[in-house]
């Protein structure tokens, strides 16, 4: 089965990725050291009656952290969720819900979840100190609310801070924000291109 990888993902030391059921990752993901994904079972005599012998699709979405050591099996995590270190995950991580433990459960009631809301204004300053504080080339970077805004045509480097997409280009004033950005600052994966605007080009 295929295993699919998303952009800005981070994954540690030793850790164990299981494609043979299917696995997927998405974007801005961590996974940390010596954790193990699991995606399928295969070992016991089946003549002598094993009933353990699966291959099951273990599904990660968007922004998801794994933390160290832990041990997932063939769920879906969506969105957001997280798994706090040495957990084992046997069920569905709920959209930003924050799990511990052995079977890992929910703890964001006593915790928090791992994101919290952000509006676009606020995002939009962020951005803005962000660039300030490393001294972004601003001939070459435009900030934008959302991808709509990107204009195609342009050389510049957009970035699009509602969807976290940026146009790339390529350029190395891009190239070194990017840099600057990860890990914890902002993950911003490429844009695409409007089938209209590539029409009038």
């Amino acid at each position: 089965m295929p295993c699919h990888i998303g952009h800005n993902a981070w994954i540690g030391q030793y850790c164990i990725l299981d494609s043979i059921g299917g696995l997927s990752i998405g974007h801005n993901c961590g996974i940390g050291a010596q954790s193990q994904l699991w995606s399928h079972i295969k070992y016991g005599d089946t003549l002598e009656g094993c009933r353990f012998l699966s291959e099951k699709p273990l599904s990660i979405g968007q922004d998801v952290y794994i933390g160290p050591g832990c041990i997932v099996y063939p769920i879906t995590a969506h969105d957001k969720s997280m798994a706090m270190s040495g957990s084992v995950v046997t069920k569905d991580m709920a959209p930003n819900t924050v799990y511990a433990g052995n079977p890992a459960k929910s703890i964001s009631d006593r915790i928090g979840p791992q994101f919290a809301p952000v509006t676009i204004a606020e995002k939009m300053d962020k951005m803005r100190q962000y660039l300030a504080e490393c001294n972004a080339d601003m001939h070459q970077i435009v900030l934008v609310e959302t991808v709509e805004a990107i204009e195609w045509n342009d050389h510049r480097t957009y970035f699009a801070v509602h969807e976290r997409q940026y146009k790339k280009t390529g350029h190395p004033a891009e190239v070194n924000l990017m840099r600057w950005f990860l890990p914890e600052k902002a993950k911003f994966v490429p844009a695409m291109r409007p089938k209209s605007s590539m029409m009038h080009h």
